[in-house]
């Protein structure tokens, strides 16, 4: 889930297409070895950072794929995984949109309140997406 702005506490956010609220203090980022992004048309992943290499497959439109943190230079970002095995990507190819994850079971609430209407449960280490 993806934090989105705070006040007194409370962060909005949104999972599985669901917005609301919830306590900031519940959502943690993660931090794995690669971060998430999104492919911005239909595009190639290659063998080495250059075109004139092998395709190793191609992304759809809003296809995700890891992207290693620290692996984008001179307009290529590295694939941490593309069907079991490393590539290349043009960085311009892409959009990051960071996530952050439920620290524990994550009540969403319909307002900046713990009296607030429930909406969901987030289940502990759950990821999601803000609006």
């Amino acid at each position: 889930m993806k934090k989105g702005s705070v006040f007194n506490g409370w962060s909005r956010i949104e999972y599985n297409g669901i917005k609301g609220y919830a306590p900031y203090s519940y959502i943690t980022k993660e931090k794995p070895g690669f971060f998430i992004y999104y492919a911005n048309k239909s595009t190639n992943i290659y063998s080495a950072n250059t075109t004139n290499s092998s395709r190793l497959g191609t992304l759809s439109k809003n296809e995700p794929v890891k992207i290693q943190i620290g692996g984008i230079n001179n307009g290529w970002a590295i694939v941490s995984d593309f069907k079991g095995e490393p590539g290349y990507i043009k960085a311009a190819d892409i959009v990051n949109k960071p996530y952050y994850y439920a620290r524990e079971s994550l009540v969403l609430r319909s307002q900046k309140s713990t009296n607030a209407k429930s909406i969901l449960t987030i289940p502990q280490g759950k990821r999601g997406c803000c609006p």
